[in-house]
């Protein structure tokens, strides 16, 4: 992944277009990038009191290119001189180092000119490479063929095992092996940023050099003060050029949004987030503990983490002994439910292990997997190694950056942690359904008891019982319920 600097200067009396037209010859979404420069232009987003049209057309570019306007306007303006104050100087980044920028600010020295020293601090070491997948559609014989030759010496550790700990080490290893073995034999595909909307092209480049070469020549002849004939005649060219200009752009912008539209095959991508006004530029971390300009993005993730996974205090405290019963052991008949149940397409966690991984190994030595999930019953224990999750926060609609409670936390857990913990659901289930634990009008989790089927349920009552007695519905809703519950309360209850 490449990182792009640019310093812009935009005249204020050039066509903005034609500028903006420039920068839109390169591709934004490939690569990080850095603007900085002198846009000379209003907009209310970067701290004028109101927009003008070459406002706009930067803000329409910066929108569309997966850009973010650093600047905080709270901090002053960046132009000031014995007659006007402005904010025209931008410092733009790509949203997905948005984080990583700090300390932006506008430094209260003397310059050169009327405009303001401007400085920040970007870290980049702490990048990770450019995020990838694994094809494992594609060359699993390679892949079988790797871990036979190396699986032997797991089979006879899984047989010695006798504590938690042995059991982590085995996953751990396992897990090495597979991911092993998936670098060595497997094409990885990079993640690139989503394609949209473009219309730019070489006949559109060609006519706005012929215009920009006509104004030039135009004002030139005025410049120089040109017999009248002479003027009106270059006047007359650069306005007609223009004119089939402009209509050539509109009617390519037209025709590319038609066909952008028509071929787009995405089903949640550019034109989903917007016809449902989800804009990129809500990718970005915006809590900042106690107001701090100087806090790094490790600050704001934390902050994150500790409102939504606090660690546990001393009261609750979490640590909890089972005492182990006979426990039955699974069969391949639960465990090929389970496989044949997952689903492709499906993110996996930081070991970046897919379920066609997991399955190919589980075709090549059915028995092997079958001891190791084994393993995990008798010992009543789910692997540390398995809940190690990769966390994105997700921001509500609607909802303020600012706030922690705004934000909706996904963790995407590794491949073999979800279909054990699919195993221990569906023995859980088969306990709850023997013991007769949960009420018969409980929905929502249960198998065949869907959140549709309560609300179908309770229309039928409303419309029975309405015509002859009277009604009352309560609703309550419990704030955070799970995340308030006290644990070993249900620890001990199951």
């Amino acid at each position: 992944m490449f990182f792009n600097i640019f310093n812009c200067y935009f005249p204020p009396h050039d066509n903005i277009e034609d500028l903006i037209g420039e920068l839109r010859d390169f591709n934004f979404y490939n690569s990080f990038n850095l603007l900085v420069g002198d846009f000379n232009c209003k907009s209310r987003i970067w701290g004028y009191v109101s927009d003008n049209f070459r406002g706009r057309k930067p803000t329409e570019f910066i929108a569309a290119s997966n850009l973010h306007i650093c600047n905080i306007t709270e901090y002053g303006p960046t132009f000031q001189s014995t007659t006007n104050v402005g904010f025209p100087d931008l410092t733009l980044l790509s949203l997905p180092v948005v984080n990583y920028i700090k300390n932006w600010g506008v430094l209260e020295v003397e310059s050169h000119s009327d405009h303001k020293y401007i400085y920040f601090k970007l870290e980049l070491e702490d990048i990770t490479e450019i995020d990838f997948y694994f094809k494992s559609k594609y060359g699993q014989n390679k892949f079988i063929n790797y871990i036979k030759r190396h699986l032997n010496p797991f089979k006879k550790t899984l047989k010695n095992i006798n504590n938690t700990n042995h059991l982590n080490k085995l996953i751990k290893d396992l897990t090495d092996l597979i991911q092993k073995g998936a670098f060595k034999t497997l094409k990885k595909k990079p993640k690139k940023f989503a394609k949209k909307f473009s219309f730019w092209n070489e006949d559109l480049r060609i006519s706005r050099n012929k215009v920009n070469r006509l104004f030039k020549t135009y004002n030139k002849h005025k410049t120089e003060g040109s017999i009248l004939e002479i003027i009106q005649s270059s006047g007359n060219a650069y306005r007609k050029e223009r004119a089939i200009y402009k209509k050539l752009l509109l009617s390519t912008k037209r025709k590319a949004w038609e066909s952008f539209c028509l071929t787009h095959n995405e089903r949640f991508g550019f034109l989903f987030n917007l016809v449902f006004n989800r804009d990129s530029s809500e990718n970005f971390i915006g809590v900042n503990p106690n107001n701090d300009p100087n806090n790094t993005i490790e600050d704001k993730i934390n902050y994150l983490m500790d409102s939504f996974f606090p660690s546990p205090s001393s009261e609750g405290n979490l640590d909890y002994t089972p005492i182990i019963g006979h426990v039955e052991p699974m069969v391949l008949e639960d465990i090929e439910m389970v496989i044949n149940a997952l689903k492709g397409g499906k993110a996996p966690g930081l070991d970046r292990i897919d379920f066609r991984m997991w399955i190919a190994v589980f075709i090549h030595d059915k028995e092997f997997i079958l001891d190791l999930i084994n393993i995990c019953f008798k010992f009543n224990y789910f692997p540390e190694h398995l809940r190690n999750a990769k966390v994105f926060f997700l921001l509500k609609d609607g909802k303020y950056p600012g706030l922690c409670t705004s934000y909706r936390p996904v963790c995407l857990l590794p491949t073999l942690g979800k279909i054990i913990e699919r195993l221990f659901h569906l023995q859980l289930n088969k306990w709850l359904d023997r013991n007769n634990i949960i009420h018969h009008n409980q929905y929502g989790f249960r198998e065949g008891k869907s959140c549709d089927l309560a609300i179908h349920d309770l229309i039928e009552t409303i419309k029975i019982r309405m015509p002859s007695e009277h009604f009352a519905l309560v609703s309550l809703d419990i704030k955070s319920a799970f995340d308030t519950m006290k644990w070993p309360v249900l620890f001990k209850t199951l």
